[in-house]
Parts: C-alpha cells; sequence; structure tokens
C-alpha cells in the first residue's frame, strides 16, 4: 500500500510537468512578443528613424559625387581638345595680368629711401 500512496504523491508533479511541456510551444513566443512590445520594438523603431535619415544623407552625397564625377569627365574630355586648351592659357594668362596690374596699383608708387 505504501507504493501506491508514493506515486499518488508524484503524479501532481507529473501532471505539472505534462502541462507545462504541452504548453511550453506556446509561452515562449509569448515570451518573445512581450520582450519585443516592451524592449525590443523602442530601439528598433529608434534605429529605423535613424538609418532612414542616414539614407537619404547618403542620397545627397551619392548625387553630390554623380555630378561631380560628371563634371571632371568633362574636364578630361575638354582638356584633350587644343583649342581649348589654347583658351584656358589665354583666360589664366590675362587673370594673372590682372592681378599684377591691381596689386601695383593697390601698392602705390614706390618710395626711394635714402
Amino acid at each position: 500500500m505504501k507504493k501506491k500512496k508514493r506515486s499518488n504523491r508524484f503524479q501532481p508533479l507529473a501532471r505539472a510537468a505534462e502541462v507545462t511541456l504541452f504548453w511550453l510551444p506556446v509561452f515562449v513566443p509569448l515570451v518573445l512578443l512581450a520582450q519585443l512590445g516592451t524592449k525590443g520594438l523602442r530601439p528598433a523603431l529608434s534605429e529605423s528613424k535613424r538609418l532612414e535619415q542616414s539614407e537619404t544623407q547618403l542620397h545627397e552625397k551619392h548625387a553630390l559625387a554623380i555630378n561631380r564625377h560628371s563634371e571632371l569627365n568633362a574636364g578630361i574630355e575638354a582638356s584633350g581638345d587644343l583649342i581649348y586648351r589654347a583658351r584656358i592659357m589665354k583666360r589664366r594668362r590675362q587673370e594673372a595680368t590682372l592681378i599684377i596690374e591691381s596689386s601695383i596699383q593697390s601698392a602705390g608708387l614706390p618710395v626711394r629711401r635714402r
């Protein structure tokens, strides 16, 4: 008779373990959803906003880089043209002449020292 009492005494623990194992696949996703709702969602949303801002900045930088690339390519193609080179050299000479003349005028007359 003692054996029956012993098995009756452990039966509630076995039943509790059986129920726990039965409902475990339900509780695990609920715990994960609770974690997502309380801790995981807020940082994920803030990170999403930060990445959207970074994305717009990256698109702007990319557009600027594409424009700069096309300008540089146009300059490279133009530098192969002899007429373009002659015009650039003429313009640079004129600018240098204007700078020299303006610096002479701003300096005034030279003063002789004794």
